[in-house]
């Protein structure tokens, strides 16, 4: 009861007022208690969606216990944000990142060394360093946060080897308290968590429903991505977040958008922009409502923004978690949303999550919480359930008959100029949702028909035969 009122207040003097839910209250009292018993705590890993509330499971104890408070974010937009958030907080808050000066780094140890509480923020690559290590080890650290812990496993291996020595600096700075957040991890995810945040013995583990029931998932099958990309932009609720597989991806997705749709505000996000232009990208999206953002997977994460109302995917990700991670960067108001994936029909042959929107059976969104091991998941939209699923792309029968009809007529010059002579008669469906200027952006242009017949060619749907004296003709492939 003492840490009740204790918490309650600690709410209605930060947070104005809110009231806990049981799973956090469940997490705050246990690590309250073995912070006041002196006992050995032996950490929490704590799966939540996004949006489901983790921050309060960390920040409440980093405002309650004596000592020193660390909290790793994977992304400065996220480290930037929630700095933002904590103006006025009642304990110190201080950014450890790389580009700091040393008469800075100089100043944020000074103060440190003065206090009995405080908050540190920072990123694997700036705490893994030794001299930064070594300072911290002279602190009286209470709490070790590790946020969007699934990236420890994801990037640790490859492009962020600071993750994988997080493993051997945690241990060296005396932390009383671990936690580990995460919006999805399946169980071998979580076994790999287990042995590099908790030294492999069994933390406390809290797993909330993952299910984003605010959120409708879709599948768009095309013989275009470019074409596709523009289409959803112009028909998806806004604002958009649009996750592209490479920085190059980005701006081409983006120009591609603002030629056709130049009334529609859209910019590219990728680590290869300077830090001015990051931060100035983050607050035009952050404050706009009708804005399409085009980013990189890795970097789209940092994207702080409750009422983004669709998310595309050009790319499946390569596993469950991070299709949830991402997909559920939409909708965090809680208000509806729409998660759409984009399918060639060319993607390879897979036995993973993926099968859900590449050749869907079932409900997509108990498919894919399957695949988390979430059994028996209600289905609050999906386009399988809901009726809406088209297992063809745009154009595709259209195409096909005309092959069928005049076998040997066209060669993929003509094929893809008799595409846009007779676009009118399959795009009526999706004019009658646009407006002005979107109609005309809908018309098929030379280098998306060109490549609708080099996707039919490729999926094998038809072929091209080579005559000496006719040139190339097209004949559907049986």
């Amino acid at each position: 009861m003492e840490h009740s009122r204790l918490i309650q207040h600690m709410l209605d003097k930060s947070f104005g007022g809110i009231k806990l839910r049981p799973f956090q209250s469940l997490i705050i009292e246990d690590m309250l208690e073995a912070e006041q018993n002196d006992a050995c705590d032996p950490g929490h890993l704590v799966i939540l969606p996004t949006g489901g509330g983790k921050t309060l499971c960390f920040m409440l104890p980093a405002l309650l216990m004596n000592g020193i408070s660390i909290i790793v974010y994977p992304l400065l937009s996220l480290m930037n944000d929630q700095k933002r958030k904590m103006t006025d907080s009642p304990v110190p808050v201080f950014c450890l990142r790389g580009g700091q000066t040393y008469a800075q780094r100089d100043d944020i140890w000074r103060k440190l060394s003065h206090l009995n509480q405080a908050i540190i923020l920072t990123n694997p690559e700036t705490l893994v360093n030794p001299h930064v290590r070594q300072r911290l080890e002279k602190l009286d650290i209470s709490l070790f946060v590790l946020d969007e812990a699934h990236t420890l496993i994801q990037w640790g291996n490859s492009f962020r080897p600071a993750y994988h020595d997080l493993s051997q600096t945690l241990p060296t700075l005396g932390a009383r308290h671990v936690m580990a957040f995460t919006a999805t991890s399946g169980d071998g995810m979580t076994g790999q968590l287990i042995a590099s945040l908790f030294n492999r013995v069994p933390p406390h583990i809290v797993r909330a429903d993952i299910d984003r029931p605010n959120i409708i998932y879709h599948v768009r099958r095309t013989l275009c991505p470019d074409r596709e990309i523009v289409l959803l932009a112009a028909i998806a609720p806004r604002p958009l977040l649009v996750f592209c597989p490479t920085r190059r991806e980005t701006w081409r997705c983006a120009t591609e958008i603002a030629l056709a749709l130049p009334h529609i505000p859209v910019r590219a996000y990728h680590a290869g922009l300077g830090r001015k232009e990051r931060e100035e990208t983050e607050s035009w999206f952050i404050s706009s409502q009708d804005a399409v953002l085009c980013a990189t997977c890795a970097f789209g994460m940092g994207v702080d923004k409750p009422n983004i109302r669709s998310v595309v995917h050009v790319r499946l990700p390569s596993t469950v978690e991070e299709y949830l991670q991402e997909s559920g960067r939409a909708g965090r108001d809680g208000n509806t949303s729409h998660a759409w994936v984009i399918i060639t029909g060319m993607e390879k042959p897979c036995q993973g999550y993926q099968n859900a929107f590449m050749e869907p059976h079932g409900c997509i969104r108990r498919t894919v919480l399957e695949k988390m091991g979430q059994q028996g998941t209600f289905c609050s939209g999906c386009d399988i359930c809901d009726s809406t699923y088209v297992n063809e792309a745009e154009a595709e029968n259209d195409i096909l008959k005309e092959i069928l009809w005049h076998p040997l007529r066209h060669n993929p010059d003509t094929l893809s100029a008799w595409l846009r002579a007779n676009e009118d008669n399959w795009n009526e469906n999706i004019t009658d949702h646009l407006a002005g200027d979107a109609c005309g952006a809908m018309r098929w242009t030379p280098s998306q028909a060109k490549e609708a017949v080099r996707t039919l060619i490729h999926r094998n749907r038809i072929k091209i035969l080579h005559f000496p004296l006719l040139n190339d003709r097209i004949v559907l492939k049986h």
